[in-house]
């Protein structure tokens, strides 16, 4: 929430730092998070722990957020 929150970090950054935390955190809270704020953060309508779509969705789409 604190990195998320952040508005001096530029969205893409904040969005890499999401998908960072869904596929290296050990903790399901810190990864339910990250998958929440990332789904609002793009604009989708997906459940927060799908990090296998996220990971290959963020892949086709960051340059989108550049």
């Amino acid at each position: 929430e604190y990195i998320w929150n952040r508005n001096d970090i530029p969205k893409v950054d904040r969005l890499d730092f999401m998908i960072d935390v869904m596929k290296t955190d050990t903790s399901l809270t810190a990864v339910e998070y990250a998958g929440r704020h990332f789904a609002s953060g793009t604009g989708q309508k997906i459940k927060p722990l799908t990090v296998e779509y996220f990971t290959e969705w963020w892949e086709k789409h960051k340059l989108e957020y550049q």
